[in-house]
């Protein structure tokens, strides 16, 4: 058994430009981690950014398996109509998990966009969908550089 979430259509590599129409104040976020990666803490200040913003959002944390280590996704919608309901054409993707990642990206519609670490390779998965790979761990290095005598500073990056 896979252990993505394969809940949506995927959709085939088309050759040239996009032919998914642009969504205007109705946006669909998925995150794709590690379960007990801290990121759920992460994805509700996220969630809570968008509601204190006036944006009518909701999230909900998908997650196969409660054990650590184990794929979770965390689905947000944001609509100015007040939909909360699930999206399956998901407009952005976080690509946070090395696993799941290429097939979370052939879930995608063409058009998409995918922020994922810069370790994960996805330049050969989908070339009709925009990627932003970001150097999470050199900006979290950057931010909180190491203290030698904090036996936990790893644990704080992850």
């Amino acid at each position: 058994m896979s252990p993505t979430l394969s809940v949506v259509e995927r959709y085939p590599v088309r050759d040239g430009a996009p032919t998914s129409q642009p969504s205007v104040n109705d946006l669909a976020i998925r995150v794709g981690t590690v379960n007990g990666s801290g990121s759920q803490s992460a994805n509700l200040v996220l969630l809570r950014a968008l509601h204190g913003m006036g944006i009518p959002c909701s999230g909900k944390n998908v997650f196969p398996s409660n054990i650590e280590g184990l794929p979770t996704w965390f689905h947000i919608r944001a609509s100015a109509r007040g939909y909360v309901g699930h999206r399956l054409d998901t407009s952005i993707l976080v690509c946070m998990n090395a696993q799941t990642a290429a097939d979370d990206v052939r879930q995608l519609k063409p058009g998409s966009i995918v922020i994922s670490r810069d370790d994960i390779d996805l330049d050969d998965v989908r070339d009709d969908v925009r990627l932003f790979p970001v150097p999470f761990q050199k900006l979290a290095e950057r931010a909180f550089p190491p203290y030698p005598k904090d036996k936990g500073y790893r644990d704080k990056l992850r």
